[in-house]
């Protein structure tokens, strides 16, 4: 069962998550090993399948940002040949070829401290079987290559896994991607200190459980975000640069801080 804890003031704020008795903390998780756990207590995986004739990184690699806007680095290139099937067991994903090609990750998937500028190498994959997280990417400015995902926390009936979580991606400006994704119990998007609007989650019609966006203090624009009707059970949207008006609209009658939106 997953659990959050925000502990809201002028002071720090930490997110305490707990998951099958262990508990991680984002105030300052560990860099991963294959015996290493991530913030949300989520066991590393060492496998890796190079996908033939798939490469991604350097300069060779573009992509087209929501904007139009050329990008190149590591991780941006061509879409890659969807033929590998289903990839077995949770991956932090160090290389690109380790996950490009398959369309669906039986646990976690997590892109952690990578020099990664694009996520095209993702751009196959479908169905995330537990927890979705993308954290600490320094140089990442373009999600694209997520649309294609469907269905996060796919292998827990009970929805406890269906979580997607962003936070400190410093270069993202625009977090645009998720396209394809109608519904998630827990949706985090914290601390991207240069996030101004958020373009992606068009497909998104419902936030089941909980709805986190905190400590974002360039952000004025959530896109449909702030369309939908507010989470089922706790919101927090604080220390951002949207309207206080919006922030009480979208987090609506539930458990709620809604507190220092510089906005209007």
């Amino acid at each position: 069962m997953l659990a959050a804890v925000a502990v809201i003031g002028c002071g720090p704020h930490v997110i305490i998550m707990e998951v099958d008795g262990g508990t991680g903390s984002t105030s300052g998780p560990a860099t991963p090993s294959s015996s290493s756990t991530d913030p949300l207590g989520l066991s590393t995986s060492t496998t890796t399948t190079p996908a033939p004739g798939t490469t991604f990184g350097g300069e060779s690699g573009e992509s087209s940002s929501s904007t139009g806007e050329s990008i190149t680095g590591p991780g941006c290139g061509p879409p890659p040949v969807c033929d590998r099937g289903t990839y077995d067991g949770d991956l932090f994903v160090s290389s690109p070829d380790e996950i490009a090609g398959y369309t669906e990750i039986t646990g976690s998937l997590s892109v952690f401290r990578s020099d990664f500028v694009c996520l095209d190498f993702l751009s196959c994959m479908q169905t995330v079987g537990d927890v979705f997280q993308v954290f600490e990417n320094n140089h990442l400015r373009d999600l694209s290559g997520t649309n294609a995902i469907v269905d996060v926390g796919a292998a827990d009936p009970t929805g406890d896994r269906s979580v997607v979580y962003i936070t400190a991606n410093y270069a993202v400006t625009r977090l645009n991607g998720f396209g394809s994704l109608s519904t998630v119990d827990e949706l985090t998007i914290q601390q991207n200190d240069g996030l101004q609007s958020i373009t992606g989650f068009g497909s998104l019609v419902d936030i089941r459980r909980e709805l986190l966006l905190f400590v974002n203090p360039a952000l004025t624009d959530l896109g449909t975000i702030a369309a939908l009707d507010g989470p089922a059970d706790r919101c927090w949207i604080e220390h951002t640069n949207v309207c206080q008006s919006v922030a009480v609209a979208v987090c609506g009658p539930v458990e709620t801080v809604t507190d220092n939106n510089d906005g209007c």
